[in-house]
């Protein structure tokens, strides 16, 4: 037979194998009270996003296009095509 513990939050009986024990507030928690103050995980942080265009000015019509300089594209301009 499981002795029982009794939770400092709520008040509440539980089995001794499902106590927690919150080290912060040093008292006995049970899993229901446990899920209230359980630290919530972090999500991990992106990586940000590199951006290798630049901005590429057409010598024909003077048109401003983003040009990607590992991929070498767009090969011409997108409005004249020259």
């Amino acid at each position: 037979m499981e002795n029982n513990v009794k939770c400092d939050k709520c008040g509440n009986s539980v089995p001794a194998s499902k106590i927690k024990i919150d080290l912060k507030h040093k008292e006995y928690v049970c899993p229901d009270c446990w899920a209230g103050i359980a630290p919530k995980p972090q999500p991990k942080p992106q990586a940000p996003v590199v951006d290798n265009r630049a901005t590429k000015q057409c010598t024909f019509c003077m048109y401003k296009y983003k040009f990607d300089y590992d991929r070498n594209y767009p090969p011409k301009c997108p409005y004249c095509n020259h």
